[in-house]
């Protein structure tokens, strides 16, 4: 019997103290753990890495424009490099061209203080949402209504007070341009 009450009073109190110590996960903020979930880079894709010339120049570019919030993506698709960060007086939009060796592949992104659609007649547009759960909009745009076969589509969304525009150098990675546009994240000094 009292064993039985030793073993009783044991279990309680490790009971207890289990209860009253907060898990190691539920001390980190919200944030953070998406943070976590979301800096995993997805099979067929590479970390971006910028260098310090990069950075000032987004940057030296952004404050240019007016954008506040820099975004850069956290991954591009494997062998793809940043080849050319260009700013427009006329959008006030700063673009990052990525593109692998040969230039047959690339990733454009865009990103303004202030909306920033293609020129040319709008083709189609379809509303998606990305991982994050901002919501976006595929724009196909051509020179002219009736050349469908020339047309280009662009992700569009806005994240903060910045607009982005994400395109690839084809219509048939929709998914991969998501995903990408999914993880951008805030460029910091």
């Amino acid at each position: 019997m009292k064993n039985n009450l030793m073993f009783s009073i044991v279990c309680f109190v490790g009971l207890v103290a289990g209860c009253s110590q907060p898990s190691q996960l539920s001390q980190e903020p919200a944030s953070q753990q998406q943070q976590m979930v979301k800096q995993e880079v997805p099979q067929g894709f590479v970390p971006l890495t910028l260098t310090e010339e990069n950075k000032t120049k987004i940057m030296a570019d952004a404050e240019k424009f007016g954008i506040q919030n820099i975004y850069v993506p956290l991954f591009v698709r494997e062998g793809l490099t940043l080849q050319e960060i260009s700013g427009s007086e006329q959008t006030k939009q700063i673009s990052l061209r990525f593109e692998n060796e040969q230039g047959d592949q690339t990733l454009e992104i865009s990103l303004s203080p202030q909306e920033v659609l293609l020129g040319g007649a709008v083709i189609q547009q379809q509303e998606t949402k990305l991982d994050n759960d901002t919501p976006a909009k595929w724009i196909s745009f051509s020179n002219h209504k009736d050349n469908v076969e020339a047309a280009v589509a662009e992700l569009y969304f806005q994240l903060n007070s910045t607009y982005v525009a994400v395109s690839n150098d084809s219509n048939q990675f929709e998914k991969e341009v998501e995903q990408i546009a999914s993880a951008l994240q805030l460029l910091k000094k």
